[in-house]
């Protein structure tokens, strides 16, 4: 739990958003919850997503397992079309 409120905190920090908690009067101060904040902070994980996701596809490795390399063989049978 504790583990998930830390993420959930970076998070926050990394889009601009902070929070203060005051033990005397036992309240949170949240600032810089703005809409451009927001936008921006998205915008930014879906563009660093994307990157990850094409340098991954680009650069994986066929499977080096001979089973697995068999599947492989048998999926690529399926798609193609028969020969007559």
């Amino acid at each position: 739990m504790v583990r998930m409120l830390s993420v959930v905190a970076a998070v926050a920090a990394s889009a601009g958003i902070g929070h203060v908690w005051n033990a005397a009067d036992h309240s949170i101060t949240i600032s810089g919850l703005t809409l451009p904040n927001v936008v921006t902070f998205a915008w930014s994980a879906i563009k660093q997503f994307t990157m990850n996701e094409t340098l991954f596809q680009v650069t994986k490795k066929p499977p080096t397992n001979v089973e697995q390399a068999g599947e492989v063989k048998a999926n690529v049978a399926v798609l193609e079309a028969p020969k007559p």
